[in-house]
């Protein structure tokens, strides 16, 4: 579904050119959980960046169900972020001033879906995270675990194919981090996605059905 060619990425560090990949290749089958593992600054992240069309790549090619990213401008990858691919991120990333409902409904927004329709889509998420009741809660009256559930159930709004999951657990406590992984995995199981996690963490790869290691910038 997801194919990582031979990908190099640099940037322009502070102390000059910094390769983050270097040559990375990676493929990713429909409906599997995948769990991306390294230290910090291995290039993880950067690699989940790409598969999101949220970086780009100096060179190496990635295609999406044999589909050339290379051939689409940045309004055909914000489409296609839109349609195919849901983000959960470590910071959560809230908007403070919109409620638990509000927050899972965004996709929506972004999709000019009709406000009539969204309690139709947001609600039975957010029955089946166990926010229901907190629907009016701002993120500061939640707690971490509550604020990560909800950010999921923002992730799924758009019923994305894949999920692309960095650091999920990495704001949590032990007794969280495992209640919002077995939800993944459920999610994922149930919904017959695709999932892509970053983490540090052993006992939150053994979730995956296959774990790859990265160190400075390649997969070994």
């Amino acid at each position: 579904m997801l194919s990582l060619n031979h990908i190099e990425k640099s940037y322009r560090g502070t102390g000059g050119k910094v390769e983050a990949l270097k040559g990375v290749d990676l493929e990713v089958s429909k409906g599997e959980f995948l769990a991306i593992m390294g230290k910090s600054g291995c290039g993880k992240s950067t690699v989940l960046n790409i598969l999101g069309c949220m970086d780009g790549y100096d060179s190496g090619t990635y295609l999406i169900e044999e589909k050339d990213t290379k051939t689409l401008d940045r309004k055909g990858k914000a489409l296609l972020r839109r349609q195919k691919f849901g983000f959960v991120f470590q910071a959560f990333h809230l908007l403070p001033e919109l409620t638990v409902f509000q927050n899972a409904a965004l996709p929506l927004a972004y999709k000019k879906l009709p406000k009539s329709k969204w309690r139709a889509v947001v609600l039975p998420l957010l029955e089946r995270l166990d926010l229901a009741h907190l629907e009016n809660r701002r993120p500061c009256e939640l707690s971490g675990g509550e604020q990560q559930r909800t950010a999921i159930a923002r992730s799924l709004a758009n019923d994305p194919e894949v999920l692309l999951a960095d650091e999920p657990t990495g704001n949590l406590d032990s007794e969280n981090s495992e209640r919002v992984m077995e939800l993944l995995a459920g999610l994922r199981l149930a919904g017959r996605k695709t999932l892509v996690l970053v983490t540090h963490d052993v006992k939150i790869a053994s979730y995956a059905d296959r774990v790859v290691e990265m160190r400075d910038g390649r997969i070994v």
